[in-house]
């Protein structure tokens, strides 16, 4: 499903699973996505 959002949106963009029990500001990635993300859904 997101490798069909992504196509509508931007072919850079790659998808990355990522449980929602490790998506918390302790996580340096998550942190990013959550400061500086763009909500595409």
């Amino acid at each position: 499903m997101l490798m069909k959002i992504r196509r509508k949106i931007d072919n850079r963009i790659k998808p990355r699973p990522f449980k929602t029990c490790y998506f918390n500001s302790s996580n340096p990635f998550a942190k990013e996505i959550i400061e500086i993300g763009i909500m595409i859904m």
